[in-house]
């Protein structure tokens, strides 16, 4: 009954998708959360223990008689006749089946498969594109988010702001992609989700959430997208001034408790012709046209020729040379003859929970609602079971 139950639960969620409409249920299908944990480059080269593979439609499941195998085998997907086509190969021989479903799932009797090096607990859906991604009950999502976004090692009470803020966080990504094929990013898109978990950290990471369990952050009865992030650099901001948008309900506020990060300044270097070839264009000079109430860089222009600048915002630019790189976009910028310097504070976006301000303020004494109120002044906290956008 085990092996059946997880080779069938990723089909019977997209399947669930189509046909599930009232309240109790949304409600259930909330409790899964469906996440991409990465994108991988075909040919795929699969391993593991009795693996079994099947075909998937959103509107229908198709058995595939592929024998379980032991050892590894390929998958690979490209157009042929205008359609993409999946085959499965084991060595260099003939395919042992050609699939023209739109996904095909993995599952393992052994509870994992390695995908191109990359290990995974099954089942798992691969699409077209390459996408990794596995169906997980929401609590065994929250453990993998708390272990990937904050040390465990860190003052409860900052480990249980972060549970609250990352379930509310969750919960409000999988109401608004609740027909996408998966509902959250495993990494610094939406939330970074670590799979590798020691049982030390696992016991506090538990505690965390089962102390706040079914909490929730909230504005006007509804869950809010509780954004945070790792330092603020002394101010946090207004996520509409990060990326655009209506007025949201978190608000920018002061923050002394982040000043005590020791890792909070840095300085990024890098050489002219290595941002010319970033931007595709020659470069000039640099200057930081308008800066968020907060001294976060909004716009930087390049001035490329006397009459032409390329205009990007604080947070493409970001995108563009790395998010571990430009750490934040609270920066002042300087070209000095073949190299361009930032030199900043903070780490992240800058909006919602600050985390390294979270963790002062749980060291000297600050319990989870004082810490959540600080960062999210308008915000209520309430039970899950009481907010309207379920």
């Amino acid at each position: 009954m085990r092996v059946i139950a997880r080779g069938t639960l990723l089909a019977l969620i997209f399947l669930a998708l189509t046909l599930l409409q009232s309240t109790g249920q949304a409600q259930a299908l909330q409790k899964t959360v469906r996440v991409k944990l990465t994108t991988l480059n075909f040919p795929l080269q699969i391993s593991g223990g009795g693996i079994s593979i099947r075909g998937i439609k959103k509107t229908d499941i198709k058995n595939i008689s592929i024998p379980r195998v032991d050892e590894s085998f390929r998958v690979d997907n490209h157009k042929v006749g205008g359609k993409n086509i999946w085959f499965i190969n084991k060595g260099d021989s003939f395919p042992l089946k050609r699939l023209s479903e739109k996904y095909i799932e993995i599952d393992s009797s052994s509870s994992q498969v390695e995908i191109s090096g990359y290990k995974v607990s099954t089942p798992v859906l691969i699409t077209q594109a390459g996408e990794i991604i596995a169906a997980m009950p929401l609590n065994n999502y929250l453990e993998g988010v708390l272990a990937g976004e904050m040390p465990a090692s860190w003052p409860i009470e900052a480990l249980k702001a972060q549970a609250v803020a990352a379930r509310s966080y969750t919960l409000f990504q999988i109401n608004q992609r609740k027909n996408n094929i998966f509902q959250l990013e495993g990494s610094v898109l939406d939330q970074v989700y670590s799979s590798s978990i020691s049982p030390d950290q696992l016991s506090v990471i538990k505690q965390a959430l089962a102390e706040t369990e079914g909490m929730v952050l909230t504005h006007q009865n509804k869950i809010i997208k509780a954004y945070y992030h790792s330092d603020c650099g002394g101010r946090t901001e207004d996520p509409e001034r990060i990326w655009g948008g209506a007025r949201s309900n978190i608000n920018s506020v002061e923050d002394r408790y982040c000043a005590f990060n020791p890792h909070s300044q840095w300085i990024f270097e890098i050489s002219l012709e290595e941002m010319r070839k970033k931007i595709e264009s020659p470069i000039k000079s640099i200057r930081i046209v308008n800066t968020t109430p907060s001294g976060r860089a909004a716009l930087i222009a390049f001035n490329v020729s006397d009459d032409k600048n390329i205009l990007i915002s604080g947070n493409e630019l970001r995108k563009i040379l790395g998010f571990q790189k430009l750490r934040s976009t609270l920066f002042s910028v300087r070209l000095d003859r073949d190299r361009i310097t930032f030199a900043g504070r903070g780490f992240g976006h800058g909006s919602g929970l600050c985390q390294y301000g979270a963790r002062y303020m749980a060291q000297k004494g600050a319990k989870v609602q004082e810490i959540l109120k600080h960062y999210y002044p308008t915000a209520r906290l309430l039970e899950v079971s009481h907010v309207a956008n379920l």
